[in-house]
């Protein structure tokens, strides 16, 4: 005995020949429209990039971070050391590496409202 039996056809005789392109009631078609252009704001060849550095008790480590971080030209804009209320030199370390980064202090603890501290200094672009 085969598969399909004779009784039933694998093709429904009842359905008209377009019946799968004819749209049904409360199905979503695609639109077949051009999306509307959007404006876009003038880009420069370079963007500015800030780079949000977190320490705490990091006077060697920034001592060496600093000056690599920055000479990745012209990529990075800005750099922002946050210190989260270090007991060693960190702030010191970060102003004699690079006098040119930012030092922000942090409000609370953890790297978390360090980040945001960071984030916080960082110069709001206008697009």
């Amino acid at each position: 005995m085969s598969a399909i039996s004779p009784a039933r056809s694998a093709v429904r005789q009842d359905a008209s020949p377009d019946a799968a392109t004819t749209p049904r009631a409360g199905v979503l078609q695609p639109a077949h429209h051009k999306p509307r252009p959007r404006p876009y704001p003038s880009r420069t060849g370079f963007p500015a990039v800030s780079v949000v550095v977190p320490a705490r008790n990091e006077a060697r480590n920034l001592e060496i971070v600093l000056p690599a971080i920055s000479r990745v030209r012209p990529s990075v804009h800005e750099i922002i050391v946050v210190d989260g209320h270090s007991t060693d030199d960190s702030i010191a370390a970060a102003r004699a590496a690079l006098p040119s980064a930012r030092v922000v202090t942090q409000t609370r603890r953890g790297k978390g409202n360090a980040m945001a501290c960071g984030f916080a200094a960082a110069p709001a672009t206008s697009s």
